[in-house]
């Protein structure tokens, strides 16, 4: 059985969330589907190598490049920013860390 490749999440320019100063988020094992106008590319997201879901992008037309990225839950009152992929990501370790009540913005 080979080792799993993580690639770490980053921001990229945008704003660092909270919890991306005490966890670390990680992409893990990429897979390809046909779709309507394109591949449905999926990402499995480990947050300190736990498996806590995953993202999926599809394209947003079938004239681009472009995907639009969409986690698999969100909890309740738990909304995604944008449609980038690092912005489902967030939107799903926020889900996950709420759900499990460590999110410092969790009720």
């Amino acid at each position: 059985m080979s080792a799993t490749k993580f690639i770490p999440v980053s921001p990229g320019r945008l704003n660092r969330p909270a919890w991306h100063r005490a966890y670390v988020a990680e992409l893990g094992p990429v897979s390809k589907t046909p779709g309507e106008h394109g591949s449905i590319t999926s990402y499995e997201v480990y947050l300190n190598r736990e498996r806590i879901g995953t993202v999926a992008g599809t394209l947003k037309s079938a004239t681009s490049s472009l995907r639009a990225w969409l986690p698999d839950r969100t909890a309740a009152g738990i909304t995604q920013h944008g449609h980038t992929r690092f912005e489902a990501v967030d939107a799903l370790v926020r889900s996950h860390l709420a759900e499990i009540r460590r999110h410092p913005i969790a009720a």
